[in-house]
């Protein structure tokens, strides 16, 4: 199966779960998984210190809700992406699978696989 990893906010926690795999690191917090099909707003993706938020609030950049509206299957919302003092936006949806579809201004979109979400 492949992914397109796209914003760099993506690439961030993909570089810090591939850390975190190498060095066999157990997650600070167990919560409940996300269930296939369920990428509903408050849903928590941890890597390290980097943490995504999936918001319930309506995608703020036209451009990117627009492009969404056509690759997802729920309406566009804002996204927030925490590391430390860093904070990176963009807007999510969901595709056929009920995995994340990410997008931010100027790039490609991603693809995060909904099992990679916990509940917050």
């Amino acid at each position: 199966m492949r992914f397109v990893l796209a914003s760099a906010a993506t690439v961030t926690l993909i570089a810090a779960a591939a850390a975190a795999a190498t060095f066999h690191a157990v997650p600070a917090l167990r919560v409940k998984a996300a269930e296939a099909g369920n990428a509903v707003p408050g849903l928590v993706w941890r890597s390290g210190t980097a943490t995504m938020r999936l918001g319930a609030q309506p995608c703020p950049v036209d451009e990117l809700a627009r492009a969404l509206e056509i690759e997802g299957r729920v309406p566009p919302r804002a996204y927030v992406v925490q590391q430390g003092s860093r904070e990176f936006t963009g807007c999510w949806s969901k595709d056929g699978d009920g995995d994340v579809i990410t997008m931010e201004v100027n790039r490609e979109p991603g693809s995060i696989p909904i099992s990679w979400f916990r509940a917050s």
